[in-house]
């Protein structure tokens, strides 16, 4: 079984009614990104905030590299 360890929020820079909510319920802000989301004729950076909600007690699946995954495989992936 497959548990949820960790919660993570994208969003506006800046926002502070948004950021206060997320940290009410403890979340950390992890990351900022500078000018990359664009609405209403603006750029605005964006903020990734994180929660911890479970223990990462069981071990984490072997990674596999994009070159070593089978290309046919990747292909019928990228066409849906």
């Amino acid at each position: 079984m497959q548990n949820i360890t960790n919660l993570v929020a994208s969003i506006t820079y800046p926002n502070p009614q948004s950021i206060a909510f997320h940290e009410k319920f403890n979340y950390k802000k992890i990351a900022h990104f500078t000018k990359c989301g664009y609405k209403q004729n603006c750029w605005y950076d964006m903020v990734f905030m994180e929660k911890m909600i479970n223990k990462h007690e069981t071990l984490a699946k072997e990674i596999i590299y994009l070159p070593d995954l089978d290309k046919n495989l990747v292909e019928k992936i990228l066409q849906k």
